[in-house]
């Protein structure tokens, strides 16, 4: 696995600063909103409420666009507090490309940002599954 950089840190702070917190606020009625880089340059913003497609409207959209592949991923609350993506999210996406599982998350810790895989934070599977 690919070790993290100083220009992934980079890349996902703005995207974060630049992308997630202006769209979070300009969409009030969202819970929140995950935004994905591709490979392709591309930035997709995907505000949510809960609703019941959400994970399969991301799939088919990267799809159609033939755009699957994913750099970075970030997911920030209503309060611009960032999280890790829902399991369904990361498995749908782990499922779309192989190269997904090294796609970049930016997280908090307790006192300084974190970068983790979405392969990082998938429970392993048992030996024999």
């Amino acid at each position: 696995m690919p070790g993290h950089t100083a220009a992934d840190e980079t890349s996902l702070s703005q995207l974060y600063r630049h992308a997630g917190i202006p769209a979070i606020d300009e969409a009030p009625e969202a819970e929140g909103v995950t935004i994905l880089r591709t490979t392709k340059r591309q930035q997709y913003c995907f505000p949510f409420s809960f609703q019941e497609n959400f994970v399969q409207n991301i799939i088919r959209l990267l799809t159609a666009a033939d755009d699957r592949q994913i750099l970075y991923i970030i997911h920030v609350w209503k309060n611009h507090t960032l999280d890790v993506p829902s399991y369904d999210l990361r498995e749908a996406l782990l499922s779309l490309h192989p190269e997904n599982r090294n796609a970049r998350m930016l997280l908090v810790g307790e006192t300084n940002f974190h970068i983790r895989t979405i392969e990082e934070t998938m429970p392993k599977k048992k030996e024999g599954q």
